[in-house]
C-alpha cells in the first residue's frame, strides 16, 4: 500500500472533523485507533454506511493529485471513515457542521474523554468500539450506541439501521429537520 497516500488521506480525514479545542486536548491517538478498527455492519442496510465511508476515498482522490492504489481503494471501511461519512450525512440533514456531529457521536460513546494525557486507556477505547460495532448496547441505544434514545424507544435500536437510528435520535432530541 502507498504509505504517503495513506498518510495524506488520514490527515485529510482528520481535518474533516477537527475538534475546536484540539489545541487544549489532542485526539491524534483516538483518530489513529478509529482508523485502525474496521466498521463491520451487522444490520443489512448498514452496508450503505460502509460504502459511504469507502466513498470518501474517491472524494480524497478528486481533491488531490494522488493515484488510487487497489489495496487501499478496496480495503474495508474503517471506523474513522464511517464516522466522517456519517457525520457528513447528518450535517446534510440538519445543517449542523460535520465536526459538530462527529464530536456529538464521540460524546455519546464517551470517546471524547480519550485525549493526550487522559486517564482513559486504549483498551477501554477498543471495548467501546466493540460494543458499538457489535451492537452490544441497550435496546434504547444507550451505553454504546451513537444515537441513544431517552424519551421513547419505538423498537430495539440494535436491530435498526444506523441511518434510521439517527432519525429516531433527532426526534428524541426534539430537533427539527
Amino acid at each position: 500500500m502507498n504509505k504517503e497516500l495513506e498518510e495524506q488521506y488520514f490527515i485529510w480525514l482528520r481535518n474533516q472533523i477537527a475538534h475546536p479545542k484540539e489545541g487544549v486536548k489532542t485526539y491524534d491517538r483516538l483518530f489513529e485507533l478509529l482508523h485502525e478498527h474496521e466498521f463491520v455492519w451487522t444490520v443489512p442496510g448498514d452496508k450503505h454506511r460502509a460504502a459511504d465511508g469507502m466513498e470518501l476515498r474517491t472524494d480524497f482522490l478528486r481533491e488531490t493529485s494522488f493515484s488510487s492504489d487497489p489495496d487501499w481503494a478496496y480495503a474495508p471501511c474503517t471506523l474513522l471513515e464511517f464516522f466522517v461519512a456519517f457525520s457528513r450525512r447528518a450535517s446534510s440533514q440538519t445543517d449542523d457542521p460535520i465536526a459538530q456531529w462527529f464530536w456529538e457521536f464521540m460524546y455519546n460513546l464517551g470517546l471524547d474523554k480519550f485525549y493526550y494525557g487522559a486517564k482513559m486507556t486504549e483498551d477501554q477505547v477498543k471495548e467501546i468500539f466493540e460494543k458499538f460495532v457489535w451492537r452490544q448496547y441497550l435496546p434504547s441505544g444507550q451505553e454504546g450506541g451513537i444515537c441513544p434514545l431517552y424519551k421513547s424507544v419505538p423498537q430495539d435500536q440494535r436491530k435498526v439501521e444506523i441511518w434510521y437510528q439517527f432519525f429516531y435520535y433527532l426526534e428524541d432530541q426534539d430537533r427539527a429537520l
